[in-house]
């Protein structure tokens, strides 16, 4: 018999699994011969006399078993994974006894500290620290997923990808539904299952965040809550992940609840081993770009995150890559902006002032149009190659105040100059929460050296716009000439 085969501890609480011993013999031969090497078979007189296994390793037949080792956590005791103890539950522990404990009725998801005692319930003194374990409780892990674009229908029928696949390209306001399947490992059921949903861009989930409820979501939330087909917390009417259990008609252990905030609502009950398909309607608010996200549900009644069974994976989304669309639209005469009535036409690559009148002021607008996903936002800068020029070399003079301290046109055009020129911007939050043009009679002059901000947004925007109003005055002494140069925008998303 090995060494490793059976080793004998005292106990006196037992376990229900095990072999137990009978009062029987069982007698093997003991050989007088030690044989140096190997193990010649020996003749009826060498055998020296019969033992009987109970009694090199049973005192109390009555009171004793067997039982086989699962686990490496006594190893330190010299006790193995596979190995057989035998248990003897009539005898008393003492100091650095190894008792084998049974849970009896012992309340789900709590820890039990244990000591020894005397037999008349003295407390020992020499421990100071006592072991203690947590009891098994409901214990659910996710399995098989799949993300959905028709987020209108109670039960989605338009995949986005096929089930455990990553769905790319997922654009910035988009809603999706996401199912996925949650099987209980522990065979126990729970009342009250509720899930909410959470975010990473780690797959180790090492710093997560919480979806953010749709009555806060703002544009840099990432992501939020959405209002899909079906009432958050009713229960769904067909399953649509392979590996749930059954669910027709809202009946079935696969029937799992509509998701749409991380509200704490009660009332469904999660059985025990059941695989139960669960459903949350999600919309991106400004994602980064190029980004995988993963997503992982978190046990609101236990305050515990839901990993993966084994072999398993969380749900995870592509987002799109960067896009920037930049336009330049033309502006009407007559049209008010900035409290200023603008009294010529633009096109989208010219300001035509033409035949400008003396001591008169004349405007006119270029409206700047941006669609971008750039997660930090995007910036507009502006530029002139120089000042109004012309062939015979004679400038049109620019306002004094600057973009980074606009003034109002009167204290910025000097009543000793013989023309001005300026401009203003209808974006009354510059990057840095900067609110210099917030006052529509805010002009400044334009750079010809360094493009300045004109525009700025912190988040992803569709069609936002931004007019820029272009001012000039010409008086008595200013030679008569065609005057021109050139004006350049960049537009800078950024992520």
């Amino acid at each position: 018999m090995k060494e490793k085969s059976i080793k004998r501890h005292e106990a006196n609480v037992v376990v229900l699994e095990g072999i137990g011993i009978q009062d029987s013999d069982l007698e093997l031969p003991l050989f007088s011969s030690r044989p140096q090497a190997g193990f010649p078979a020996p003749g009826d007189d060498l055998i020296e006399k019969v033992l009987d296994i109970n009694d090199l390793v049973v005192k109390h037949p009555a009171s004793t078993f067997f039982v086989r080792v699962e686990g490496d956590s006594m190893q330190g005791a010299k006790i193995f994974d596979g190995d057989v103890l035998v248990v003897d539950r009539s005898v008393t522990p003492k100091d650095r006894s190894i008792v084998v404990a049974a849970i009896y009725g012992a309340t789900a998801e709590t820890y039990y500290c244990f000591r020894m005692v005397d037999v008349d319930g003295t407390k020992l003194d020499i421990y100071s620290n006592y072991p203690q374990i947590r009891t098994s409780s409901f214990t659910p892990k996710s399995q098989n997923w799949r993300f959905y674009d028709d987020e209108t229908n109670e039960t989605p029928s338009t995949p986005l990808a096929n089930e455990n696949v990553t769905p790319v390209d997922i654009t910035n306001g988009q809603i999706v539904k996401l199912r996925v399947t949650v099987k209980e490992t522990e065979n126990i059921s729970r009342d009250d299952v509720r899930f909410k949903l959470q975010y990473s861009e780690y797959a180790n989930f090492s710093i997560p965040f919480d979806v953010v409820a749709s009555s806060t979501c703002l544009a840099t939330s990432t992501w939020c809550y959405a209002d899909g087909g079906g009432v958050d917390n009713a229960v769904i009417s067909t399953k649509v992940i392979s590996d749930a259990d059954s669910c027709a008609s809202g009946i079935g252990d696969g029937c799992g609840t509509h998701n749409e905030s991380s509200d704490n609502l009660t009332g469904f009950r999660h059985k025990g081993g059941a695989s139960t398909e669960y459903e949350f309607t999600i919309k991106s608010a400004g994602p980064r770009v190029n980004q995988i996200y993963y997503f992982r549900l978190y046990g609101l009644a236990q305050d515990i995150p839901v990993f993966t069974n084994s072999g398993e994976s969380y749900p995870s989304l592509a987002t799109e890559g960067a896009s920037l669309q930049f336009t330049m639209d033309a502006v009407a005469s007559s049209t008010v902006i900035a409290g200023v009535t603008l009294d010529i036409d633009t096109t989208p690559t010219s300001v035509p002032f033409g035949k400008v009148p003396l001591n008169t002021f004349v405007e006119g607008a270029h409206r700047l149009v941006v669609d971008s996903n750039g997660t930090q936002g995007h910036q507009i800068l502006m530029a002139m190659d120089g000042d109004l020029v012309s062939s015979s070399g004679v400038v049109i003079k620019q306002i004094s105040s600057t973009n980074a301290a606009p003034s109002a046109w009167s204290a910025a055009c000097h009543a000793s100059s013989t023309s001005c020129f300026g401009y203003h911007t209808t974006d009354a939050t510059l990057q840095g929460d900067a609110t210099r043009f917030s006052a529509i009679d805010t002009y400044a002059r334009l750079s010809t050296t360094t493009p300045e901000e004109v525009s700025y947004s912190s988040q992803p925007v569709t069609g936002e716009t931004t007019d820029i109003v272009f001012r000039i005055l010409v008086r008595d002494l200013q030679d008569a000439g065609l005057y021109e140069n050139n004006i350049r925008y960049i537009s800078v998303p950024m992520f």
